[in-house]
């Protein structure tokens, strides 16, 4: 209603409009006069809060997700978009959910490229003092996502839970036996574990092209332990 009165030329046209599309009257013009001198107030009053100085705050610890996704750009052409969201945890949707919500979500997307990271930063030290942080970078094995621990003065990377379980699940495709084995390492972050599984799959492995698979995960998370710990 709020859109129909912006894009009109008055709320009666407004009203007028919605009736036709829906073969009714659903609302009065007087009411999409009130809701969007409601709807004005409130983006007024975001717009003040984005330009007031925002005030740092000190955390123990936060998070980072990270992950790029292509969208379709102009002229059929693709471009990848860095997004990263920040909290400082998680708190049951209601009492006694086993769905949760990230507290406080923030978002920020990249559109431009460039240094991804630089921007990252510098977005998160207007909210944040970042000196005494511990910043936990959480996303899949991609090189670029990896490098944000080089720009905060504490920071550690942990490779995302749902991607690295859906390669040990392509890894032990052909040997459902050690599936659970591994899972159950994945859960508990142990690292040792994990690569030492991953180790006997790939000499267990008949196909050479499935043996070559499950050599180059092992390889990459070899290089990474930590990552693999929660």
């Amino acid at each position: 209603a709020v859109e129909a009165a912006v894009a009109g030329w008055s709320y009666r046209a407004a009203e007028g409009g919605l009736k036709r599309h829906a073969g009714q009257s659903l609302v009065n013009h007087e009411a999409i006069r009130q809701w969007t001198l409601q709807v004005g107030a409130q983006l007024d009053k975001q717009r003040q809060s984005e330009l007031a100085p925002l005030e740092e705050r000190r955390v123990r610890v936060l998070f980072l997700e990270v992950d790029g996704f292509w969208p379709g750009m102009q002229r059929g052409n693709k471009r990848e978009v860095r997004l990263l969201v920040a909290h400082e945890g998680w708190e049951p949707l209601s009492p006694g959910s086993q769905e949760f919500r990230l507290v406080p979500r923030q978002e920020f997307v990249d559109l431009q490229g460039g240094d991804f990271w630089e921007k990252a930063v510098t977005y998160l030290e207007q909210r944040y003092d970042l000196k005494e942080t511990w910043v936990v970078i959480n996303g899949d094995r991609a090189g670029w996502i990896r490098r944000g621990v080089e720009y905060f003065p504490r920071a550690l990377y942990q490779v995302d839970r749902f991607d690295l379980q859906r390669d040990m699940k392509l890894a032990f495709r052909e040997q459902p036996a050690m599936l659970a084995e591994d899972q159950h390492a994945v859960q508990a972050g142990e690292a040792q574990e994990v690569l030492h599984l991953l180790a006997v799959a790939a000499k267990a492995a008949e196909e050479p092209k499935e043996r070559q698979k499950i050599r180059a995960l092992y390889l990459a998370l070899r290089t990474m332990p930590e990552a693999i710990r929660d």
